[in-house]
């Protein structure tokens, strides 16, 4: 149910014991939703803190080379759409 109150609703009687339990079926799916957001939250933050190490890491492997040379702006538009528009599909 998208609130107690329209749970409550759905059982217009007194039977006090259903009403009880469409609330708490009601708030239970609420809290549920609240906990898988911030799951899903979570694991964007760990995705993210995988991707800056992932970098970093990369730099450094570089960097142990020499000195990377600078990628043109104009290579790196073309590079950045084939990533976000052929890459992978």
């Amino acid at each position: 149910y998208a609130s107690a109150a329209a749970a409550v609703a759905r059982f217009p009687g007194d039977n006090r014991s259903e009403k009880f339990l469409a609330m708490a079926a009601a708030e239970s799916a609420a809290t549920e939703k609240k906990i898988a957001e911030g799951i899903g939250r979570a694991l964007a933050a760990v995705k993210a803190a995988v991707m800056v190490e992932d970098v970093a890491r990369t730099i450094w492997l570089a960097r142990q080379l020499g000195q990377p040379a600078e990628i043109p702006p104009d290579m790196v538009e073309k590079l950045h759409y084939r990533y976000t528009h052929e890459y992978g599909q």
